[in-house]
Formats: structure tokens, C-alpha cells, sequence
């Protein structure tokens, strides 16, 4: 119940939040709609990344970097996980919702089993209209789809979502992300055209 409560007015916010920021800067062009989207896309996903979090690290440790658009921030400019600093931060524009077809999310709390914590980096892919995968608590996207949302078990396989630990989950996520980027850019496409009504 209490998810059900918290769902739609964070959405709600997060949407009246991004376009008001938009708008703003007269950049509201930069929100996909069916006129603006590419086809072509270069990239077969995206995965954003502020902070650095040691489950966020296990999942770009497993990413098939080559063919998404990746970042990984980490705010105070250091990841902390690269024995040299010579590596500097991952750092992307934010055209990438247009070039990417699907979104890997990365929530701010999967390792944390005591509820299910979900934050605007799940809504940011719906406002783009990209399919998404996400690095969760367990049963996050069933919470979303009794909250009303529908996910997207037509492309891929959502039963990581069930898994009992966050490194199953993410391991099993990883598995139908890279059966994704084996696709072509056409059956990528063709796919996400599938699930346009979502």
C-alpha cells in the first residue's frame, strides 16, 4: 500500500520537475516523442551513473561497454575502485536518451531488502520512451506493474526481478541485456516498436 502511495506522486513530480527544468532553459525539444525519435540509434542501451556505489561498480564490471552509453560520475571525481587515478570520470551528454535504445537503471538501493526504494532514475527512461531494465530491489518492477506501470517482459525475460539476492538479479539482468546487444540495430528497433503503446 504504501508503494502504491508513493509511486504516482513521484512520478507526477519528477515529470512537473524535468519539464519545468526544460522549459526553463528552453530545452523542452530534448524530451523524446514519436516525431523526434531516431531510429538509427548508435548505441543498443544506456546505463548512468552518479554516485559511486559498490553495486553500481558490479554492474559496469559486467556491462558490454562497446555498445552502450555509459557514465560513471562519481561526484567527488575519483573512483575509488581504480587503484591509479589515471582513469578519469565517465562523463555523457544528455542527448544519449536519443541515441540508446533501451536504459539500464541502476537504483539507489539494490543491496537494501527491507523495502523497495524506487527514485526518478526509473521515471527518467519513461519520459523518454525507452524500454528499461533496472538494477532494483527484488520485485521492483512488480511493484510498478501493481502500481499501474507495465514493464517489458515482451522483449526480455523479467524474472531477475524475483531473484533473492541484488548480485543474481544483477547477474541475470546482465544475461538479457547481452542477448539485447547481440540483436541488430533493426531488431532493436523492431522491438521497441513493439512495445511503443507502453
Amino acid at each position: 500500500p504504501f508503494q502504491s502511495l508513493f509511486v504516482y506522486p513521484m512520478l507526477m513530480f519528477f515529470d512537473w520537475q524535468l519539464h519545468d527544468f526544460l522549459d526553463g532553459r528552453s530545452e523542452t525539444d530534448q524530451l523524446q516523442n514519436k516525431d523526434s525519435y531516431k531510429k538509427n540509434k548508435t548505441k543498443s542501451f544506456m546505463c548512468l551513473n552518479g554516485k559511486d556505489k559498490h553495486t553500481r561498480r558490479y554492474l559496469l564490471d559486467k556491462l558490454p561497454i562497446a555498445k552502450g552509453h555509459v557514465s560513471y560520475v562519481c561526484y567527488d571525481g575519483v573512483d575509488p575502485h581504480i587503484k591509479s587515478n589515471t582513469k578519469v570520470p565517465i562523463i555523457l551528454d544528455q542527448e544519449i536518451y536519443h541515441d540508446a535504445y533501451i536504459n539500464v537503471v541502476t537504483e539507489a538501493f539494490p543491496d537494501k531488502e527491507i523495502d523497495c526504494f524506487i527514485t526518478e532514475k526509473t521515471f527518467k527512461p519513461m519520459l523518454h520512451l525507452q524500454p528499461f531494465m533496472i538494477q532494483g530491489n527484488r520485485y521492483t518492477l512488480r511493484r510498478l506493474r501493481e502500481a499501474g506501470y507495465k514493464t517489458f517482459n515482451d522483449i526480455w525475460d523479467e524474472s531477475y526481478d524475483e531473484l533473492e539476492t541484488w548480485q543474481q538479479r544483477t547477474d541475470a539482468m546482465v544475461e538479457q541485456l547481452h542477448k539485447w546487444c547481440e540483436l541488430s540495430s533493426q531488431q532493436q528497433y523492431e522491438k521497441c516498436q513493439s512495445v511503443w503503446h507502453i
